[in-house]
């Protein structure tokens, strides 16, 4: 399955390049996002709160690891790899009672708001797949209302069995956007286990790379 790799400055100057690239070389109908480090800048907030309750910061390569994962991997994993004495409900309990209103603060990436209301307005549809639950997305939109109508839908981890790099929450996007092809999907992802997802749902993968990492 195709493969393709942006920027974050490629994602502010070059729409059309954009545009052309998914006409011409894939037949897509639909078009999904993940949420947090791809639609959302959310990643540093994440990093600072799992630090505060690891009380050291995580190395990148462990921020590599995990990221796209849900919350319960990423704290059965975090507690293994910082060997910590702290059940894995408590962990997360920590982890959002520091979240939920730094959350309220995220923005969009700069560009990818327009980017989608373009695709939307070119008749693809729109879904937004994310591994957090229900209540984090809402707090991440709550003060930014007018972005919601850009999405046909919206899935959480809330919504499948299986977190990434398991394919089945693109599968089950896919489905409520009336896409049963995969090979009419592109999944915008910023995390390697997101485009594994994506590939093994045998979607065409589309790399963003947020300027978070090296």
């Amino acid at each position: 399955m195709r493969k393709l790799f942006f920027t974050l400055e490629k994602l502010r100057k070059a729409k059309q390049q954009i545009f052309r690239i998914i006409n011409y070389v894939l037949p897509i109908k639909a078009i999904i996002f993940d949420n947090d480090g791809t639609f959302s800048d959310t990643l540093d907030i994440y990093i600072e709160a799992i630090n505060r309750v690891i009380g050291t910061p995580m190395s990148q390569e462990f921020i590599d690891r995990v990221n796209g994962m849900d919350a319960t991997t990423v704290a059965k994993k975090s507690i293994e790899e910082y060997k910590l004495n702290i059940e894995v409900d408590d962990f997360n309990t920590q982890r959002d009672s520091y979240l939920m209103d730094l959350l309220k603060r995220c923005k969009p990436f700069p560009g990818v708001v327009e980017l989608a209301k373009k695709l939307k307005q070119k008749g693809y549809k729109i879904g937004l797949a994310t591994s957090d639950n229900l209540e984090r997305t809402k707090a991440k939109f709550e003060n930014k209302q007018d972005i919601l109508p850009i999405f046909d839908v919206i899935m959480t981890c809330d919504n499948v069995k299986n977190a990434k790099p398991d394919p089945e929450i693109f599968i089950e996007c896919a489905k409520k956007l009336g896409i049963s092809d995969p090979c009419n999907v592109l999944v915008f992802e910023d995390a390697i286990n997101g485009i594994i997802a994506a590939n093994r749902a045998g979607m065409a993968s589309a790399f963003f790379a947020n300027g978070k990492k090296n």
